[in-house]
């Protein structure tokens, strides 16, 4: 038997807190905890983590900084990097005003079309009134952090863990994942797809 555990993070979806904001990334790992813990107390059951893009990059932070809490992850397309450009006059603006205006948004400059060959995808994305598409300046220099610094503490991950990421990924960058995952153990045709398990 089995059991499913979801929630949004915080600033997304239902949950509260001003969208795409956040003052540490590190609130993130810690609000995922709070659902692991609650999670164990309710169920005999061991726990692995899903997580998706930047919900990949919390599950890979949370497994690094909470050893033991799980038994296994299945990660998708971490946010490992950013594969979207960002445009310079926005990463200036944004680790300035992260200073001085840490809740000051900008658009993310994600492209609904990019998420999927199914356009259908895209267009329920736009069109989902819980999808933001602002994300704060704070946000932008943490996340920019977290990804830095992930690459320093992956190397803390004991739990087994499954990666996989499409190679034409045009938001998570491919590159980024494979810095931290290495060499795929598995692919599907040219640039399509990729897998790696971890550690290795």
């Amino acid at each position: 038997s089995y059991n499913v555990t979801a929630y949004d993070h915080r600033g997304h979806g239902l949950s509260d807190g001003l969208p795409g904001h956040i003052d540490r990334f590190s609130e993130y790992e810690d609000d995922l905890d709070c659902i692991v813990r609650a999670t164990v107390a309710r169920s005999s059951l061991k726990i692995s983590l899903i997580g998706h893009s930047m919900g990949g990059l919390v599950a890979l932070r949370y497994l690094a900084r909470f050893p033991g809490r799980v038994k296994a992850a299945v990660i998708s397309a971490p946010l490992a990097g950013f594969a979207v450009r960002v445009p310079a006059h926005k990463a200036i603006v944004g680790k300035v005003a992260s200073i001085v205006a840490p809740k000051f948004r900008m658009t993310n400059e994600i492209d609904p079309r990019t998420l999927s060959r199914d356009q259908m995808v895209g267009a329920a994305y736009a069109s989902d009134p819980l999808v933001g598409n602002l994300v704060s300046a704070r946000w932008f220099v943490e996340a920019g952090r977290a990804m830095e610094e992930l690459l320093a503490i992956a190397p803390q991950i004991s739990e087994p863990v499954l990666v996989m990421q499409g190679t034409e990924d045009r938001l998570a960058s491919i590159d980024a994942t494979r810095s931290q995952t290495g060499p795929t153990s598995s692919s599907r045709g040219p640039r399509r797809a990729a897998s790696a398990r971890w550690p290795a």
